[in-house]
């Protein structure tokens, strides 16, 4: 696919794969040197599409459509490609592991896409002191989602998917740390993604004195009672939260037990 003077270098890549009745597809895109930017599989009949690629560098790419163990020789394939510049604020693929994530600047509204189910859109926040993270991640309609913080190695710290398709998923407050937080987001069913609606991600931070530190389920990761303080707060959320917290014996005397 040549990319012609009118296709900006911070320009998006949206290509598009018109699934086939009873045929497995594969969709990928390599830049010119035929390095592999993201490919996504494809079920029957079903529309793949890769989108928020940014432009490569060079003047063309590859767009590569294989069949899977199926074949189809009577319905023909679509392929469609544009390029378009970014809507505001929108993931920019590939980002599916923390070493590619996409910026989510705090109290920033950021829009992605979740296409199917091994779509992975990992997220960086940027975090300048110690505090509460609350999350928000509102799905289109179609969509069921999950959302969930994750370490420096993609290991999952606390994940929430208590809502159904088209149901907000929130993380209420979950303790980070400079220089970053680190969300993944991922849908949960074959039959509930949306390959053309957005999702919207927003990110905040608050102080975490007199607050739980999710997660505290687990007794070895209780939060510790604050110093001085009689009284903390926190959210029991979602269905079937356990809130431990730690109270050593001096700070007990005068602490609720």
């Amino acid at each position: 696919v040549e990319l012609g003077t009118d296709v900006a270098a911070g320009d998006h890549l949206r290509v598009e794969l018109d699934g086939v009745d009873g045929v497995w597809s594969t969709l990928a895109v390599y830049d010119a040197r035929g390095k592999l930017l993201q490919r996504r599989r494809g079920r029957p009949g079903e529309l793949t599409v890769l989108a928020h690629l940014l432009r490569p560098a060079g003047d063309h790419f590859y767009a590569v459509v294989r069949c899977g163990r199926t074949f189809n020789v009577e319905a023909r394939y679509s392929l469609r490609v544009s390029a378009a510049p970014p809507a505001g604020g929108s993931e920019v693929e590939p980002n599916d592991n923390v070493a590619r994530a996409s910026a989510l600047p705090l109290e920033q509204l950021v829009t992605g896409l979740l296409p199917d189910v091994y779509d992975r859109d990992v997220f960086a926040v940027p975090v300048d002191r110690p505090g509460l993270l609350r999350v928000t991640l509102s799905p289109p309609l179609a969509l069921d989602a999950s959302l969930a913080v994750v370490d420096g190695k993609g290991k999952v710290i606390q994940e929430v998917d208590a809502g159904g398709a088209g149901k907000a998923e929130l993380i209420a407050g979950v303790f980070v740390q400079p220089p970053r937080a680190l969300l993944r987001l991922r849908a949960r069913k074959a039959r509930a993604v949306d390959p053309v609606g957005s999702y919207r991600l927003f990110a905040k931070l608050s102080s975490a004195a007199a607050f739980e530190r999710e997660p505290n389920g687990p007794k070895g990761a209780a939060t510790p009672w604050p110093e001085g303080l009689s009284e903390v707060s926190g959210y029991l959320h979602p269905v079937k939260d356990i809130d431990n917290f730690s109270l050593r014996s001096e700070q007990s005397r005068g602490a609720p037990g």
